[in-house]
């Protein structure tokens, strides 16, 4: 799960900075990002990091394409909830990710409507389809 907003764009080599609170960034390399990223490494944003940039020198990621990951809605990383949602009515293109064979949720649609409401695109992708039987459709 992510605990803080992250962005990924292209940079010459694969690194991370991380920005924390009172701190000047600090360069990491990937390996090291589960310690500032996920819920597990980092409770209800304990370290206090205010944004993470991970920079990949991937031909895919054009100049100027910004690809976020936010923590999502309703989730247990609660403490990223209101940077998630000033970044939804910035997005041209929102991907939701839904659990398969779940509930739409009261906060996907929230988070949908957000994406739609700001101009943006909005594409739901299911997660965990593989766990579902031929039945379970």
């Amino acid at each position: 799960m992510t605990a803080v907003p992250t962005r990924v764009v292209r940079g010459e080599i694969a690194q991370a900075r991380v920005t924390i609170a009172a701190s000047p960034p600090l360069d990491i390399p990937l390996d090291q990002l589960p310690a500032y990223i996920t819920e597990d490494g980092n409770p209800a944003n304990s370290k206090r990091v205010l944004d993470i940039e991970i920079q990949v020198p991937a031909a895919r990621l054009v100049d100027g394409l910004c690809l976020v990951d936010t923590p999502g809605l309703g989730s247990l990383a609660t403490a990223g909830e209101t940077q998630t949602l000033e970044y939804l009515p910035r997005c041209d293109l929102g991907v939701l990710l839904v659990e398969a064979g779940g509930v739409i949720s009261r906060e996907d649609v929230d988070v949908a409507r957000a994406i739609l409401d700001g101009g943006g695109e909005l594409v739901i992708a299911l997660s965990k389809a593989d766990h579902l039987s031929d039945t379970g459709l």
